[in-house]
């Protein structure tokens, strides 16, 4: 497969959702904005973000890890 299928990435309201394929499955990892577009004048893509999830476990797909994501 290639890239564009093994990565997601979804911006769930304060939060981004990121999926990528690892060595023997997908990984999830959940993000919050710690600046937002009215704070610093830029687009909501160009804000910083901070890690508060990362899966432990492998998954089968990135359906899987993505689910896993928006449960936390």
């Amino acid at each position: 497969l290639g890239d564009v299928y093994k990565r997601q990435v979804l911006k769930m309201g304060d939060k981004v959702l990121v999926t990528d394929h690892a060595w023997k499955g997908f990984i999830a990892g959940v993000y919050e904005f710690i600046e937002t577009p009215e704070e610093t004048g830029y687009s909501y893509i160009e804000c910083r973000l901070n890690l508060i999830a990362m899966s432990a476990e492998l998954f089968e797909d990135g359906g899987h890890a993505i689910a896993w994501a928006m449960q936390q």
